[in-house]
């Protein structure tokens, strides 16, 4: 493929009259964005743009716009989508319905790249409508594997399936190995959460082997990180971070930044089950700030859980809370139901760590219900929280509450959830006012924490926390945090 684009770019400098040349510089450019030269697609997206806007050529400039929507995708998905619209608008118009289709599918992408599944859903739908009426074959597969995909997130794992496998075989009978890779990469993913690990490190090494004979280095990227995660899951510790540490480089060279936020995740992972919790921590802190710099809120979620989980192993509950509500609340909004039943059980965990296994119970068959609804892999019986629920509760109390909780729909879960996190702010004289922040900030300061300090615990800047504690001060009628001490520490002293 690599040759093939090196020829047309030698022929395109040979010399070639308008419209053949603006063409044949989009084309390279498709090429080049999938073989992962990100810059070299942006040049010519540009150069053909101008062409074809010289020209007064509404398709050309609607394929051209596409273009720099797909190169912005990977690069900067929040600036992929005015190009994107733009070309969707001037696709209609010229009745182009290929480049309809290509734009509508990777505005659905963009999306993805953004780890908003939910927001990704109507363009993929469109995609698929628009491609089949046109019997466009390589905008049907973009679209069904979207669709497929994102059906998998949101737990809708018929569908899922019916996507994936019809978006599989018609990249498999196109011979594309990029888009093939890519549909490979999703099925061994559907393995993968369903619990059945060797068929998806198959569908993986198979896909990473496609992208590197195709020289894709997005491909290979996005196919290692799944790898890393697969061979994560089996405990192959040092297999998996020499992948994710192979993601980080090549991810970081094609500027996909999201895809180094997740490495970053899986490295993470892989310190701390190696013992070297100050490595975990601050590798988790690195895919944080990177995913939120990139916009990846998936990326965000799911540092957030990790940093939660990390954080009460550490016996910070208060910290840990924190982050798997920020956590909760995103996952829930971007349509991962994966994400989202994880966070509850991590926050069930805490809430037993608190003495309250009524809440834990609930949140528990809360959790199972998300996972069986969408057949994804339950917890292991002998897991250690639920070891442990079952020490606090009698069989029949275990049952009645677990069976409450299944019963709750997703958001009457995390509403749940957030309820219950409500209640257990302490209910003493000069509290109730605070808000959940503004408690976290007292106690950490009464500690003699820093601003910077506690902004690192509470992943806000020391700015905020001035702001918090001066609401605080104002709200418990003190001045100094010598006096906000003493008020914490007499109200520990209190009973209830």
């Amino acid at each position: 493929m690599r040759d093939g684009l090196e020829r047309l770019e030698a022929a395109l400098a040979a010399g070639t009259e308008l419209p053949g040349r603006a063409q044949g510089i989009w084309g390279a450019g498709l090429v080049a964005w999938m073989l992962g030269d990100l810059d070299r697609a942006w040049g010519a997206g540009q150069e053909s743009l101008s062409l074809f806007r010289g020209a007064d050529d509404m398709a050309g400039t609607a394929r051209s716009l596409g273009l720099l929507g797909m190169v912005e995708g990977i690069r900067n998905p929040a600036g992929a989508r005015p190009l994107l619209e733009e070309s969707i608008q001037l696709a209609r118009a010229a009745d182009d319905a290929w480049c309809l289709a290509c734009s509508l599918g990777m505005l659905g992408y963009a999306a993805v790249f953004q780890g908003d599944f939910n927001a990704a859903a109507v363009p993929f739908e469109q995609c698929v409508s628009v491609a089949r009426r046109a019997g466009d074959l390589q905008g049907l597969r973009m679209g069904l594997l979207g669709v497929g995909w994102v059906a998998l997130q949101r737990g809708a794992t018929d569908a899922a399936a019916r996507a994936l496998e019809e978006g599989t075989e018609i990249a498999r009978s196109l011979g594309d190995p990029v888009w093939t890779a890519v549909a490979l990469v999703y099925t061994g993913e559907f393995a993968r959460i369903r619990g059945h690990s060797p068929a998806a490190r198959v569908h993986f090494e198979e896909a990473a082997s496609l992208a590197r004979r195709a020289g894709a280095p997005v491909i290979l990227a996005f196919a290692l990180s799944f790898l890393g995660r697969c061979r994560l899951d089996d405990g192959c510790l040092t297999e998996a971070r020499a992948l994710f540490e192979e993601v980080v480089g090549m991810a970081t060279v094609a500027g996909n930044r999201g895809n180094v936020a997740l490495a970053l995740l899986g490295l993470a992972e892989v310190a701390w089950s190696m013992g070297d919790g100050a490595l975990a921590d601050e590798r988790y802190q690195e895919a944080l700030q990177l995913a939120r710099e990139c916009g990846d809120k998936l990326a965000v979620a799911q540092a957030l859980l990790g940093l939660g989980r990390f954080a009460r192993s550490r016996s910070d509950g208060s910290r840990a809370t924190l982050a798997c509500h920020d956590a909760l609340d995103t996952h829930l909004t971007v349509g991962s139901v994966r994400g989202t039943a994880e966070t509850l059980e991590a926050l069930a965990g805490l809430a037993l760590d608190s003495d309250n296994p009524e809440q834990a119970a609930r949140l528990f068959g809360a959790a199972a219900d998300m996972r069986n609804t969408a057949g994804f892999a339950p917890l292991p019986a002998g897991h250690d929280d639920i070891s442990r629920l079952a020490k606090h509760l009698d069989e029949a109390q275990l049952e009645t509450l677990w069976n409450q909780g299944m019963a709750l729909s997703p958001e009457e879960a995390v509403a749940y959830a957030q309820r219950a996190r409500g209640l257990r702010r302490p209910a003493r004289i000069g509290w109730k006012s605070l808000s959940r922040t503004e408690v976290q900030v007292v106690e950490l300061a009464a500690m003699g924490l820093t601003n910077r300090e506690i902004g690192q615990r509470l992943f806000v800047s020391p700015r905020t926390v001035q702001t918090h504690l001066a609401h605080a001060f104002a709200k418990l009628g003190v001045s100094s945090r010598r006096e906000l001490a003493s008020l914490v520490e007499k109200a520990s002293a209190t009973p209830s």
